[in-house]
């Protein structure tokens, strides 16, 4: 049995072989390195606690959800079944910050593939949103609204987000006027306002709310979907017109609960074993 982590956020790195993924991440004021061991995500403040100025109501542990097999469809096809069932649980870290996972979700629905969203998300955070840690050296955070508003288009062209600029500043403003209006809608109201208001195209938008909420049952049914279900479940016709295809793909599953652990696990299932995967599994420790 495999446990999985997701690593479909572009801050997940792949170090050198044998060692263990990891990521930066921006949660309650605080700096801290992600680490995934096989079996639980494990977390380093990296930060000063005198630089945390933490709010006395927010969270003090970072979200990790995992998800178990048995959530899957009860009704769930048999070939279907028999090819997840080596799953015991896909882990995945909701992202804290929903204008991060708009920022992420523009540059990946942007990129070539995954390797090129690594990429331009790492150079972006890099060039823009460089943070000071204990050890004197800086780590890459999402910049933040205030700092996109004000780049140029020389400074997004040394980054290769010149063509997005326009779109990331006004999402930038928005997300300076109404950000904590957006993080407390629902996941399709969530979705809807930030088409509306920021100009993230749907699949994008999407995207970034099932990151930011940790529902998968929000994430596009794009090309991405569509092949793993079609690798999945070879002995079912899968039509190639995206509504129809998002009708079937929803008939799936009895509720919104049994929808996002099957996209998540299926979504697992068609990178496992591949370098270029959005997960990355561990076997059960001997």
């Amino acid at each position: 049995m495999t446990v999985v982590l997701m690593t479909d956020h572009p801050a997940w790195t792949r170090p050198p072989a044998g060692t263990d993924p990891e990521r930066v991440l921006l949660f309650n004021n605080g700096v801290w390195r992600l680490r995934f061991d096989g079996r639980e995500v494990l977390s380093t403040l990296l930060t000063a606690p005198w630089e945390n100025d933490c709010r006395p109501d927010a969270p003090t542990a970072i979200p990790v959800f995992r998800i178990p097999a048995a959530r899957l469809p009860t009704t769930l096809p048999e070939p279907a079944r028999a090819a997840l069932e080596g799953i015991e649980a896909v882990v995945r870290v909701p992202n804290p910050s929903l204008w991060d996972a708009l920022t992420a979700a523009f540059i990946r629905t942007n990129a070539a593939d995954e390797a090129a969203a690594r990429q331009l998300y790492g150079r972006w955070c890099a060039c823009f949103g460089a943070l000071p840690v204990m050890d004197g050296t800086t780590v890459g955070c999402t910049p933040p609204p205030a700092v996109v508003v004000h780049l140029t288009a020389r400074h997004a062209e040394a980054v290769g987000l010149e063509q997005l600029r326009p779109r990331l500043r006004v999402a930038a403003e928005t997300f300076l006027q109404s950000a904590g209006a957006l993080a407390r809608l629902p996941g399709d109201a969530l979705v809807a306002a930030l088409v509306r208001q920021t100009g993230l195209p749907r699949q994008a938008a999407a995207l970034a709310a099932a990151d930011f909420i940790g529902d998968f049952g929000l994430h596009p049914i794009n090309d991405v979907l569509h092949r793993a279900a079609v690798r999945l479940l070879v002995d079912r016709s899968w039509p190639e017109e995206p509504r129809a295809f998002a009708r079937r793909w929803r008939a799936l599953a009895a509720t919104e609960r049994e929808l996002s652990a099957l996209t998540l696990f299926v979504l697992a299932h068609a990178t496992l074993g591949s370098e270029a995967a959005p997960c990355a599994p561990a076997p059960h420790p001997p």
